[in-house]
């Protein structure tokens, strides 16, 4: 019998073994549990898949574990096996933005060795794998060059990021190399390169066809969180995280946009976001006008539950007009939402989802 015909059972340990090493965790688990034989053969491998998933589902950097995100990206480049274990990705504004934040000015002045300590080959790893992302998007390049990112551009502000100690250009590179990546949660302190990043990811997810190995493709939730207690953060963060096929949840904290920035609310968004499978909408203290608001519901299919509260004169100068807010969910989500909730009074604080809670202390 040739090994084209025989089945899993009939084949030797040692080679039942060579296949469950390839498969990623889950599907390895998935494969053992058909086969107690098999599961008993690949125990000891079982084990370490939870060891390294308990180690590395979630990546936080904050003041404890600033240098995180270099180690973590050091380690998938070297192993990226590694990559697989990464479930939620979070990016508090405490989290250690820059490689020696300790002496950095009040005015983000570089300290005279930004990388301090860093090891150089580690450094040339680190830019290694920014120059890299070229292959993946240049033919995004040539079917949409006007999406406003030059990949050559954005690999330059990524190796510059990089070389001057800041965080940005280290997760822009990270999240191309975690494909099990389901959660992220960024607040918007130096994060340039991270944004131009998914500018260009979202963009490229239209021509999925073209485009292979893209990051984040199981991304299901997201949320975003104004770094200071006063202004807000982009409404493009929502456009471009919206785009993704596999997000379903997204909460924004201190959020703002406006129309003049996005345009007609039939056409806005258009080319950005025009599948958006998000199920769950939560915009906590945040300050649209309602044209750009309308656009943004304008390219989500079915939204489900939509919680919007206001906030006000320290978020934006945008009136909060809840009539129109209504009327515009009505128009655009009407067909499929089954939760409206609507506030301007923060001094409830359970309107804060939990995946905002660390973000703003509510």
């Amino acid at each position: 019998m040739s090994i084209a015909t025989m089945s899993l059972n009939e084949l030797p340990p040692e080679l039942k073994l060579a296949i469950a090493e390839i498969l990623d965790p889950q599907s390895c688990l998935h494969l053992t549990l058909t086969c107690r034989d098999l599961y008993n053969l690949c125990q000891t491998m079982l084990e370490e898949h939870e060891r390294l998933f308990s180690e590395l589902r979630i990546i936080r950097s904050d003041q404890t574990n600033r240098h995180v995100l270099w180690t973590t990206l050091r380690a998938v480049l070297k192993d990226p096996r590694k990559g697989w274990y990464v479930r939620e990705l979070d990016l508090p504004a405490s989290r250690g933005y820059h490689w020696d934040r300790d002496n950095l000015g009040q005015h983000g002045n570089q300290p005279p060795n930004p990388l301090g300590d860093l090891p150089e080959k580690d450094q040339e790893l680190f830019q290694q794998a920014a120059r890299a992302l070229e292959r993946l998007y240049c033919v995004a390049d040539e079917d949409f060059p006007d999406d406003g990112v030059d990949i050559m551009e954005l690999i330059r502000t990524i190796e510059l990021r990089i070389g001057a100690g800041y965080d940005d250009g280290i997760i822009a590179v990270l999240i191309h190399h975690l494909p099990f990546l389901q959660t992220i949660r960024i607040t918007d302190l130096e994060t340039i390169a991270l944004e131009d990043m998914l500018v260009k990811i979202a963009a490229a997810y239209k021509n999925q066809s073209k485009v292979k190995g893209l990051p984040l493709q199981r991304l299901t939730s997201a949320s975003v969180a104004h770094w200071d207690s006063e202004y807000s953060c982009s409404s493009s963060w929502a456009a471009d995280l919206l785009s993704l096929p596999s997000m379903h949840f997204f909460a924004a904290n201190a959020m703002s946009g406006h129309h003049d920035f996005y345009g007609n609310p039939d056409t806005a968004f258009a080319g950005i976001m025009p599948y958006s499978n998000l199920t769950e909408l939560y915009l906590i203290s945040c300050a649209f006008d309602v044209e750009n608001l309308e656009a943004i519901l304008a390219g989500i299919r079915g939204l489900r539950k939509f919680t919007y509260t206001d906030g006000g004169a320290t978020v934006s100068d945008s009136e909060f007009e809840p009539k129109k807010i209504i009327a515009a969910v009505e128009k655009r989500a009407g067909h499929s939402l089954e939760e409206l909730r609507l506030d301007r009074d923060m001094a409830d604080a359970s309107v804060c989802h939990p995946i905002l809670l660390e973000f703003r202390g509510c």
